[in-house]
This record gives C-alpha cells, structure tokens and sequence, in this order.
C-alpha cells in the first residue's frame, strides 16, 4: 500500500474504494478492510458516544442555572479532543450534517455515508443511556435527560437559529479540514470553538443542537420528542447550504487534493495576509476570481458571521452573566473565522485592520475599497440575521446589538480615547503576529482572539468595546440607532493609524521600519 493511501486527513475519508494492491495476502486483505471501512464506522460510535456523554452530564449539571457557559465550554472542548483523538482513524465527523457535507464536498466516499451515519446515531443512543444510568432520577427528569426542549412559539425562527449555526460550523469544518485551499492542523481546535461561540450566543434561543446525534439519543432514552424535526431539518439545511457556499465560491480545488495528506504544523504558514506556502506542491497561479472576487466575498461571509454571531450574543446575554458570554462569543468567532478564511482573503473584517495592513504593506491599494465595502455589507447582513432570528422583545431590548452605551456628552472624551486604545492594542497584535515578519505566528488567528476578549472585558463599560467600524454599522441601521455612532469610526480608524505608525517606525523589523534601517 502507498504511502498516500496511509494518510487520512481530519473530516476526510479518501480513496476508500481503490482496488487493494496485486500481491497483498488473504490477512492483508482483511486488515485492509478492517482499517478502510470497520474501524472508521467504529471510531465514529466511540466518539460520537463519548462527545454527547459529556455534552449530556454538563447540561444536567447545569441544571437551574440561566447561563449556558458550562455547557458551552463541555461541548467545544468535547469535540475538539475527539476530533484530535479520533481524527486520523475516522475524520472526525460525530455529526450526520457534518458527515452530508463532507460527502458532497468530495471528504468521503457514498460507500461510508450510511454507515457513518448509523455509528454517529448509535453512539448518542449509548451515550444518552449512560448519561441516565450515571445521574440520580430526580436530575435526569428535571432536565429531560438533557434532550433538546422547544420553549418559544416561533418555531421558524428556532428553525432558522439551527439552520444558520450549522452553516456556520460546517463551513468552519468544510473550509479548515476539507477545502484544500484553506485546510488548517489548528481546525480540532477551530470546530470546537465554533461549536462554543454558537452555544453561548444561541443556546438560549433553540438549545444550539446543530448534531442530529446529538439529539435522537437523548430524545430516544427519556422519550421527549416533541419538536425533535427540528434538530433534524435545520442542522440538514444548513449542511446543504454551507455545501452551496464551498462548491459555488470557496471551494474550486477541493476535489483534487483534500485528504491526500496528513496535515502538519510546518506544513503551513498561517497569516492574516499571507497564503499558506506548501514547498512540495505546485499550484497554479490564481486567476482573476480568486485574486480579486473571492478575497471580497471571503470578506462578505466572515464578517457576515462574526457580527451575527457577536449580537446574537449581546441579545441573549444573561444579565447576571456580565460582559463574559458576550467577550468569549466575539473573541472564539473572531479567531475560527480568521483561521479558515486566512488564506483567501487575509481574514480582515475590520476596516481599521484593512487600513492598517495596507499602510504596512500588507496588501495593493485597488483592494482596500472593496474590502471595506465587503466588510459594511457583512456587517448588515449579520445583523440583519441576527434579528431575523430573535425574539422580537430581547432584539429591542438590547437595541439590536447596537452600541447604546454612550448617553451624554460627558461620556465621549473617555469612550473615544478607549477606543483608540483598545483598537490600537488589537491591530498592533495583528500586524505583529501576522504581518511584521520577526513575529509572526502560525497562532495569530487565537492570539487576535484573545486580545479582542480582552478588550471586551476590560472596557466594555467605558465604551462597548466596539473595536470595528463594521460590527456597529450593521445592527445600527438594523434598528436606526445613530446616537454617537461616529465614535465607533472615529476611535477604531484612530487606533488602527496609531498602530500602523508605531509599526512603521518603532516596531517593526528591519524590512518593515521607515526610519533606523540597515
């Protein structure tokens, strides 16, 4: 057997049919099929039961709380350690919408779509059936053995919730571990975060299942199935749809290479501008689309996804729960957004960050007005989600998401230098992590992240922490709430420049510097 035919990339399952090879012997051949088509089926039962036991215990634990971080946490982390132990045996699906966007984006072959499914659905039974032999009775039927229950009336906007979710994990899935183009060893990490950043900002609102497994094995073993299709149809919908958006737009080489090999940390060179390198592979030279059309359109949708998901959980938040469900929702979309888009369009979707890594030589000046137009046109399309899924009372209560902090003139000289700050410190992360070539970091994507919880955390009071001319733009005109809106252009754009001068002239390496050069 190859080399090749040995390597099985994570969510990919390649090659599966090619006809064993002329000489291999009777126990070979049995080893062969064990390994090609049981144990992968095998891998998925184990995973998936072990995910949705922890995914189970940590909502019945969490019984009688009104916050959603345990579970949130439990699930992500769940996932992202099974995906890592399980990766290379069977891809790591654990999810039947997952397993359907896989096979249609060419990861696997029809062959093991049934199977795949039927281990998936097999696991969360087992692991629904340990979850209630482990907890007392009285715990178990309290929460209805952690199965999926329908509490608003709005049964399409609950649909719709499940269906833009699942879009958003499995195009975080299909774009960092199938795309050939964009395949990432960090996306374990990058698909356990989203499923973390979905549960804190939509759990609330339809419970986050985006996994059919997930769902049937709780709802079979405490027998609650009322609404149950939806856990069906929207995690199905949004793998069709997220298929749409790979095959249609991001997705032109992923038949050709994806699965071949086993993903490497040197194997890439992760940036916010910069195109991963593979030093043994000869791609051709992008053509017109995918140097100019499909950088802005990789902006449109990661914008897109970053601003719904940063006001769904604005909208949701629980008051008790502070500024920390709305900090880690918009740090964890920000880094999984970065990691999968890097290398179409350099993961902006801020204007200030476009700025800034146009002034340090980051990218060409005919792409600076398209990307920032992209990025607007992201932002209202994420708010414009983001209502259409909430509750009509929450959505006008939190003003959309709109940052409705500032009410006096008094307020401004302190918001407007917090915004300068704080977009200083972010954009200076990221032309240090991922443009300054002394510094940069294959873990730029967390590391912007990170800065961005940060920020929130430390000065969501004084301004919003708002960062990101494009995340106050869209819910603004969503609800028509312009009170102080020009501080969230002036501050973030100030910051950005501040943050590009300190580069060029103090930070930045010798390449970059204007002034102390060799």
């Amino acid at each position: 057997m190859s080399e090749a035919e040995n390597k099985v990339g994570v969510f990919t399952v390649t090659e599966m049919g090619q006809s064993m090879e002329g000489d291999m012997s009777s126990s070979n051949k049995m080893t062969h099929i064990f390994e090609k088509y049981v144990q992968p089926c095998l891998a998925e039962l184990f995973g998936t039961c072990l995910f949705v036991f922890a995914g189970c215990a940590s909502v019945i634990g969490n019984a009688g709380s009104t916050g959603v971080i345990q579970p949130a946490v439990a699930h992500g982390l769940a996932l992202g350690v099974m995906i890592m132990v399980f990766g290379q045996i069977s891809g790591g699906h654990f999810n039947p919408a997952v397993s359907l966007a896989a096979y249609l984006c060419g990861g696997m072959e029809l062959l093991l779509l049934v199977p795949y499914i039927l281990a998936q659905m097999l696991g969360g039974l087992a692991a629904a059936g340990l979850t209630k032999a482990v907890f007392p009775s009285a715990m178990y039927n309290d929460s209805f053995g952690a199965a999926f229950s329908v509490t608003s009336n709005n049964l399409a906007a609950v649909t719709l919730a499940e269906v833009i979710m699942t879009v958003f994990l499995t195009l975080v899935v299909c774009m960092g571990a199938i795309n050939s183009q964009t395949r990432s060893p960090l996306a374990p990490f990058c698909i356990g975060l989203t499923v973390t950043a979905n549960i804190l900002a939509g759990g609330i609102l339809s419970g986050a299942c985006m996994n059919p497994a997930r769902a049937f094995g709780p709802a079979a073993v405490a027998n609650h199935w009322r609404h149950h299709w939806i856990f069906w149809v929207g995690p199905i919908c949004g793998a069709l749809i997220t298929v749409s958006i790979i095959r249609f737009v991001f997705g032109f080489r992923a038949e050709t290479t994806m699965g071949v090999e086993k993903m490497e940390m040197d194997e890439t060179d992760t940036t916010l501008m910069e195109k991963g390198k593979k030093p043994s592979e000869s791609k051709p030279p992008p053509n017109k689309f995918e140097k100019l059309f499909q950088p802005c359109l990789a902006e449109v949708v990661g914008t897109m996804f970053f601003v719904f998901i940063g006001c769904v959980s604005v909208i949701e938040n629980v008051p008790a729960a502070g500024r920390l469900q709305p900090a880690l929702v918009h740090g964890l979309a920000v880094a999984v957004m970065v990691a999968v888009m890097d290398n179409i369009s350099g993961s902006h979707f801020n204007p200030p960050f476009t700025i800034a890594i146009y002034l340090c030589g980051g990218m060409e000046l005919m792409m600076v007005g398209p990307y920032l137009v992209s990025q607007l046109i992201g932002g209202v399309l994420g708010a414009g989600m983001a209502k259409m899924m909430t509750p009509v009372d929450r959505y006008y209560n939190a003003t959309g998401a709109a940052f409705d902090i500032l009410k006096s003139d008094s307020q401004l000289s302190k918001a407007i230098f917090g915004e300068v700050a704080m977009t200083c410190l972010v954009t200076m992360v990221v032309l240090l992590v991922a443009v300054n070539t002394k510094t940069k970091t294959p873990l730029a994507p967390f590391l912007v992240g990170c800065t961005v919880m940060i920020n929130i955390l430390a000065g969501g009071d004084v301004s919003g922490t708002c960062l990101n001319p494009a995340r106050a733009f869209g819910p603004a005109l969503m609800t028509n709430y312009w009170s102080y809106h020009w501080v969230y252009w002036v501050g973030p754009i100030g910051g950005g420049l501040v943050a590009a001068a300190l580069l060029r002239l103090i930070l930045g390496d010798d390449k970059l510097r204007v002034v102390m050069k060799s």
